[in-house]
């Protein structure tokens, strides 16, 4: 993903990682100390998940991957 200066296989495997600790929703926090790797590229790609409505917050303020 280059608007976020991201390898696209490093986008695709952290997106992975975020959609299978997803499969139970979870809190930003708790979703950022569960994925592996650069903190920085996470909290991008979690926000480019967010804007493309990948992933969305609960009203329980949870983070869950949309189907």
């Amino acid at each position: 993903m280059n608007e976020l200066n991201i390898s696209s296989y490093e986008f695709d495997a952290i997106s992975e990682q975020i959609q299978n600790v997803l499969e139970v929703p979870c809190f930003y926090e708790e979703l950022l100390t569960q994925i592996g790797g650069n903190t920085d590229n996470v909290v991008k790609i979690v926000r480019w998940l967010l804007e493309n409505e990948k992933i969305s917050y609960r009203v329980d303020n949870r983070m869950e991957w949309r189907k």
